[in-house]
């Protein structure tokens, strides 16, 4: 086990770039974003009544953030706020656990930091961590998980070996990939004993997977699934998922080329592909391109294939009337084929590098490799289909391409300054997006103060659903005005919208009132609109 005081200095560095970037973004706010009033809403009937209550939408598992989250709310208060500090705490957990796994991997301090910083200012991963969605807290537990499990193996040591197993009993009870951790640590000791130690296994396999069981019986048999959660099931078993394999494949592919994009930047400055490599590089780059307009033309698939969270107002959703146009899809073909790029360099350094990667079955960076293998399968067995569902590979991706570039001179200046401008832009972005939410939570509290009610309010997707959607409705006339967005039509039951919140004016209504907002990726004030309808 790598001595934890040499590290503190490390984690401390860590400690302050991450409490130095939240305080940028500034992560006060009573407000919902993106799916997480779904979550709050358990964490807030847990924390209010002691009991635990599951709205009919959520799919994950989610219990071990639901009673996290509510303690949360007991110290801090019944607010997003609150929600939002214990998914930092677990972002940071997360960050810190990156750090050390790498360290554990035979990684010295400074490339683990700088590992720890791609997985930190990833752009998904950071705006992730200032909601209450359940990404960060799954990754934090199953980098928990997975570095208890390496300090056992290597040490031989049981009681790490059993808290691995705890922490991914955790990570289960946020997302149900959670399962796979166990099974990563079963394989991986198959393959280091070549045989089957029943003790360890009993540790690591059968005591977590009877835990996971008896929640399983106990959800489904005596607490009853959601909806969300049964249309999941049944759509996985249906195979519906089989045609989108290709599709899935190959923005895998585009996704970690951007990810990762510091290290390839860097193994090309650093002139790697002189050793003939460039065959590699070129042969993946016209795949990866020829694969890129095939879908373009063909398919009109660009970049991104998977929902994205990329636009003008930051790094979020922006599920809210009168997005401005142009915006920044403009730019997203340019990012689809710079992934390309990126990837073609990642997967060539991989091809060169692979003797000393896939030697030494009995090393400790198997016990990774397979977890990462494991949750890259799952990615596939998915109807619906995310990119922040990726995260969870993000480490282990992050561990091969150190791995693969171990071989070659890495120019790690460069590296530290590509990590640098991600961090800008990550911060940048997250910031606007929680600072435009604010904005238009000011809308909606001035909305208020004239007296106009939440049912007469469109006041975006998160705050129509979190005063709509959380129970099962009655049945209602779903709007039928064309300018009306999708929410509004089928999601929120909201019965008339005689006032919007919105990015900018739109048609068929007249301004009520601006809300200023500062936007850094501008660098100008900027504003959300209280409309009123004027027919």
């Amino acid at each position: 086990m790598v001595k934890l005081m040499g590290e503190l200095g490390w984690l401390a560095f860590l400690a302050v770039v991450f409490i130095a970037a939240v305080l940028v973004v500034n992560p006060v706010g009573d407000f919902s974003l993106n799916d997480d009033f779904n979550y709050a809403f358990s964490a807030r009937t847990l924390a209010e009544t002691g009991r635990i209550a599951f709205p009919y939408l959520p799919s994950p598992t989610m219990i071990f953030q639901v009673f996290f989250g509510a303690f949360f709310m007991k110290v801090l208060g019944l607010s997003y706020t609150a929600l939002r500090v214990s998914t930092l705490l677990m972002a940071f957990l997360a960050v810190a656990s990156s750090f050390f796994i790498m360290r554990e991997l035979g990684f010295g301090s400074g490339k683990s930091f700088l590992a720890a910083l791609l997985l930190l200012f990833n752009p998904l991963f950071f705006s992730l961590s200032f909601s209450f969605m359940t990404d960060v807290h799954f990754v934090a537990l199953m980098l928990l998980s997975a570095l208890f499990y390496i300090i056992g193996f290597k040490g031989n040591r049981l009681f790490w070996l059993f808290l691995g197993s705890v922490f991914s009993v955790f990570a289960f009870l946020v997302r149900q990939n959670g399962v796979l951790i166990p099974v990563a640590a079963l394989a991986y000791l198959l393959v280091r004993d070549r045989r089957l130690d029943f003790r360890r296994a009993l540790v690591v396999f059968a005591f977590p997977l009877a835990l996971m069981a008896a929640y399983m019986y106990w959800y489904v048999f005596l607490e009853g699934t959601t909806q969300a959660f049964s249309g999941m099931v049944s759509q996985t078993l249906s195979l519906g998922w089989l045609p989108y394999i290709p599709f899935r494949l190959f923005a895998f592919f585009e996704y970690i080329g951007i990810f990762l994009f510091p290290l390839s930047v860097s193994l090309f400055a650093g002139r790697a592909f002189r050793r003939g490599n460039v065959v590699f590089a070129s042969a993946f780059m016209v795949l990866g391109l020829a694969g890129y307009f095939a879908l373009l033309y063909l398919f009109h698939l660009g970049f991104p294939q998977l929902p994205n969270y990329i636009n003008q107002h930051g790094l979020g959703p922006s599920y809210l009337q009168g997005l401005k146009s142009p915006d920044l899809s403009s730019a997203l073909p340019i990012i689809g084929l710079f992934g390309i790029v990126s990837a073609s360099f990642l997967a060539a350094a991989l091809i060169s590098a692979r003797g000393s990667i896939l030697s030494g079955f009995s090393s400790i960076r198997w016990l990774v490799f397979i977890l990462g293998l494991l949750l890259f399968g799952f990615l596939f067995v998915l109807e619906s289909y995310f990119d922040r569902y990726l995260l969870p590979v993000l480490l282990p991706a992050i561990a091969v391409a150190f791995y693969a570039s171990s071989r070659f001179r890495v120019n790690e200046s460069l590296l530290a300054l590509c990590i640098v401008l991600l961090a800008v832009f990550s911060v940048a972005a997250t910031h606007d997006y929680l600072s435009w939410n604010r904005a238009k939570m000011d809308a909606i509290g001035y909305l208020h103060q004239q007296g106009v009610g939440n049912i007469n309010i469109d006041g975006g997707y998160e705050f129509d659903c979190q005063n709509f959607c959380l129970q099962p409705q009655p049945a209602r006339a779903n709007s039928t005005r064309d300018y009306d967005p999708v929410w509004v039509k089928h999601s929120a039951y909201v019965i008339d919208t005689r006032y919007v919140v919105a990015f900018s004016p739109v048609p068929n209504y007249v301004q009520v009132r601006k809300f200023g907002y500062f936007s850094l990726l501008t660098m100008r004030d900027e504003g959300i609109y209280a409309l009123r309808r004027s027919e």
